[in-house]
C-alpha cells in the first residue's frame, strides 16, 4: 500500500494537465500529428493520470 495521499495523487493529476496544456498551446491539430514527441509525451502523461485516478 502506498504511503500517499489523495492530495499529492491530485497534485500530480494537475501537474500533468498543466504539462500537457503547455505541450499543445501553440500546436494546431495538424501539427500535432507530426509531432511524434509531443504525442509520446502526452500518452505518458494520461497513462500516468489513469494510474494516479485509480489510488484515489
Amino acid at each position: 500500500m502506498s504511503s500517499r495521499d489523495d492530495n499529492e495523487y491530485l497534485a500530480d493529476i494537475q501537474e500533468s494537465i498543466r504539462r500537457i496544456n503547455f505541450y499543445v498551446a501553440n500546436l494546431d491539430y495538424d501539427e500535432f500529428l507530426d509531432d511524434l514527441k509531443t504525442q509520446d509525451a502526452i500518452s505518458k502523461l494520461l497513462v500516468k493520470q489513469r494510474k494516479n485516478c485509480l489510488n484515489l
